[in-house]
Parts: structure tokens; sequence; C-alpha cells
């Protein structure tokens, strides 16, 4: 089964880059990814990391994104040489941009602020009051900011205590073995002097 979605996954990015060169689209930038291991693990009161064997020597840099089979795990706070660390979605100093994608059709993209407060479901605190969500929506990566790319799988919406919406991850920090650190930079160009300007 795991074949056949492969195989479908590569007929849909062949299709997708045909039509980004009908349309004359900007490509999106190429991920480079870092294969590392869980090497530890802490779960303090205030912190939730994991501890990688991939650091600087491997091109492993604070702000990426780590990924596991699954989905998003979190992201590199600290690298060292040999080692890097990983603060966790669930972490209480975790906040990032999110997008939540309807699960049926009709719904339109929903802007939300992702945070950890150390239970399994990080909260989720949506940009616009009037926005509708629903079990089962689907959250990616916003890609706001340029420090991770757009669509890396998240968790899916579902509904909390007093009418708060939180993310049941997909992934699971505390079985993750084998994950990848997702080089992600895309600098942004220098603003063009005054007189450039239009």
């Amino acid at each position: 089964r795991l074949r056949q979605w492969h195989n479908v996954a590569i007929v849909m990015q062949n299709r997708v880059d045909r039509y980004q060169s009908l349309l004359h689209a900007v490509p999106d930038p190429k991920l480079n990814a870092v294969l590392a291991r869980v090497i530890g693990r802490s779960s303090r009161p205030f912190v939730r990391t994991l501890i990688l064997d991939a650091g600087t020597r491997n091109h492993a840099s604070p702000g990426e994104a780590v990924v596991d089979q699954r989905g998003m795990i979190g992201r590199i706070y600290r690298s060292g040489n040999r080692t890097s660390w990983v603060i966790l979605l669930t972490d209480p100093n975790s906040r990032m941009p999110v997008t939540v994608a309807a699960s049926k059709g009709g719904g339109s993209a929903v802007q939300a602020i992702m945070s950890g407060d150390n239970s399994s479901m990080p909260a989720l605190d949506l940009v616009s009051r009037t926005a509708k969500l629903h079990p089962g929506d689907q959250v990616v990566s916003s890609g706001d900011g340029g420090l991770l790319p757009y669509g890396l799988p998240i968790g899916t919406v579902v509904a909390g205590d007093g009418g708060a919406w939180r993310v049941a991850l997909l992934a699971d920090a505390a079985s993750s073995q084998d994950v990848e650190i997702l080089n992600y930079s895309v600098p942004p160009d220098k603003l063009p002097p005054r007189a450039e300007l239009p």
C-alpha cells in the first residue's frame, strides 16, 4: 500500500511540475534534509526536548524543522558540533504560525498560532475571530516568516474544553527514533535603494 501511494505521489509531483512550467510559476524552494537519530529525551516541567546525533558539522542549524515519517515534531533551538536539541511542538515555549485547511470541500484556509502547553495536544489561537473550524480539519505549517516551508503536516483539529480548539499531532515524539532535519533557508532579497523604488 505504501508503494502504491509512493507512486501516486511521484505522478502528482510530475503533474505539478508540468503545470508550474505551463503557468511560468515560481517553483517552491528545494528542501535539503539531514537524517538523524534520537539519542536522548528530556521531559522536565517546563521544557520538552529531544537530542539528535547531528549538529553543525552536518549542517543542522537552529530554527530548522524536525520531522519523522508521520509529521512535524518540533524545531532545533540549539546546535553543537555533533548534536542538536529540539524543542517539541508540545513545549510551552513553542509557538508557530499554522494554516488550517478544511477537511471537507468548500472551506477556505484559516490562519492560526499553535502553542504548546505541556499537554499532548497544542492549543490553536485563531488570527481571525470570525473564522470557523471543524473537527478533522488538517493543520500544516504556514510558511509565514520564511523560517519553515509551507505545508509540513502537523495534525488535525479536535475540540477542546470550553470551546477551545486543539491539535491532535500526527507524530509521536515519545516513539520517534529516526528523524529528518529540513534545511530550508530562503534569505529575503535586500530592499533596493529608495531611488529605485517604484
